[in-house]
């Protein structure tokens, strides 16, 4: 059965700028596995209508959602929030379409996502924020409508593809705080990705965006339009590792130890390795295949507008 606790949190003091959390207000479907609640305001832990300018919001929960699945979510105007617990060793991912995505260390052992809302309120209110928990971890996305021809976005855990909201310009920027052990997937189409402190790995990809990442574990990244800096305090990974840009530089800075093959490319740029490599093959400036180490897994870069630069820690 399909359970939802929505933690109430007092306001210290009531005022414009108060924090208003939801309750339920009624269920208004359910069908194969989706929930819709439609959530009115509280404050000072009493049930209370929503001041003026605050509307409710509808909290779209699909899939198996066990009872405390789902925590809080606010509902003002602005802001959008969940807290949840996920397991180490599985991930939270974000996907949004307009929007910054930033990620960092929590405090304590619960996922916390503050989703916040630019442009018109009538556009806003017609993004719908979606929780989807499965076997992998949580992923919460903001979906943008459909319009003629163009299907929208969607949410679905660990998918590649990245569908644009044409003549939708709300951003939606999100500020994930990522306990210990738990990996971060961060996905967006236009807006700059960064995930500092984390100790999980992290998988970036934007379209029109900087990427800039520090773990204590591995990662990768995928932008078209702008650059990409990691630093991978593990260099444990199984398979390939891809750093891709098109127009713009990747610089990734990795553990003294490494023992990777690599492959780096770049059509207009340069190539800069601060290890010993053994080559395969003939050497290029631009291209560069070879072996750190005593290799194993694999690393690659490429770009075509941008230097590479593998510097060691």
């Amino acid at each position: 059965m399909l359970g939802i606790n929505l933690l109430r949190r007092s306001v210290e003091a009531a005022g414009p700028r108060a924090l208003w959390w939801p309750t339920i207000g009624a269920v208004h479907g359910l069908r194969r596995g989706v929930i819709v609640v439609v959530i009115s305001a509280v404050a000072g832990g009493a049930s209370a209508p929503a001041p003026a300018g605050i509307p409710d919001r509808r909290l779209i929960v699909e899939g198996d959602v066990g009872d405390g699945a789902v925590h809080q979510a606010a509902a003002r105007r602005s802001d959008w929030a969940w807290r949840g617990r996920v397991a180490p060793g599985k991930a939270v991912e974000i996907r949004g379409v307009n929007g910054d995505l930033h990620a960092e260390a929590a405090d304590g052992d619960e996922v916390e996502v503050l989703a916040r809302f630019g442009g018109e309120e009538s556009a806003s209110e017609s993004i719908r924020m979606v929780v989807l928990p499965h076997d992998a971890g949580v992923t919460i996305c903001a979906v943008y409508p459909s319009g003629g021809a163009d299907r929208g976005s969607d949410c679905r855990p660990d998918r590649l593809e990245q569908v644009a909201a044409r003549g939708n310009d709300v951003e939606v920027d999100f500020r994930v705080r990522v306990p210990p052990g738990v990996g971060f997937v961060g996905r967006t189409v236009n807006g700059d990705i960064d995930a500092v402190g984390l100790g999980g790995y992290v998988k970036a990809q934007t379209v029109n965006g900087e990427i800039d990442v520090v773990t204590g574990d591995w990662a990768e990244a995928t932008t078209v339009n702008g650059s990409i800096h990691a630093s991978l305090a593990r260099a444990e990974w199984s398979g390939t590792l891809y750093f891709e840009s098109t127009l713009g530089g990747i610089v990734l800075d990795l553990p003294a130890e490494l023992n990777s093959d690599i492959a780096l490319l770049t059509v207009d740029g340069n190539l800069s390795v601060e290890y010993p490599v053994t080559v395969d093959g003939a050497f290029s400036p631009r291209r560069l295949k070879g072996r750190v180490g005593t290799g194993g897994r694999t690393l690659s870069a490429k770009t075509v507008k941008g230097n590479i630069q593998l510097r060691r820690s």
